[in-house]
């Protein structure tokens, strides 16, 4: 799997028609913020669907969890995502995703679904400065589904915030190419 890679089920293309797929991609958006809400500065990353978030994705496929995506992780660590990663390198800040806070647009045709999964870290959280590197999108009992890294670190001072908007690509098809 590379960066913006996630699992896909399905065959190739039959008589060269399209052929549906099961799968996500995504990326993660960091806008830091002032008091007020003026903008510092923005990155996005792609994110890496872990082997531990393929296997939660097949859980609720089959109706053997209903572990939802719950929360949004901030780390300083800088190692790139890998499939075998099960938490963040270096975790400095967890919080809860309100269910206001989680969408689902539905574009239709080809188009894959988008998932959307937002929340902000306010002033003082964490408390004190923090330099983040690294996101991680967890489920309620803290399994990471997917991490990615920043490739330029964002510092994040108390009196700052910090708002994640985490995209998830789910389905749509493919031409085989």
């Amino acid at each position: 799997m590379s960066g913006m890679s996630g699992s896909a089920v399905g065959g190739p293309p039959a008589g060269g028609r399209a052929a549906e797929r099961l799968g996500t991609t995504g990326r993660v958006r960091v806008r830091l913020l002032r008091p007020g809400g003026g903008l510092v500065l923005e990155r996005r990353a792609p994110n890496l669907l872990v082997r531990s978030g393929e296997r939660l994705l097949a859980k609720l496929l089959l109706g053997r969890s209903r572990q939802a995506l719950t929360a949004v992780a901030l780390g300083s660590g800088t190692a790139p995502p890998a499939p075998a990663d099960v938490a963040l390198q270096q975790e400095v800040a967890r919080r809860q995703v309100a269910e206001a806070d989680k969408t689902i647009v539905e574009s239709g045709g080809t188009v894959p679904l988008l998932v959307s999964v937002e929340t902000v870290f306010g002033p003082g959280e964490p408390a004190g400065d923090v330099t983040v590197a690294e996101l991680g999108l967890l489920n309620a009992a803290g399994e990471l589904y997917a991490r990615a890294v920043l490739d330029e670190p964002v510092a994040k001072g108390s009196a700052l915030s910090l708002a994640v908007r985490w995209e998830l690509h789910v389905g749509g098809t493919s031409d085989g190419g």
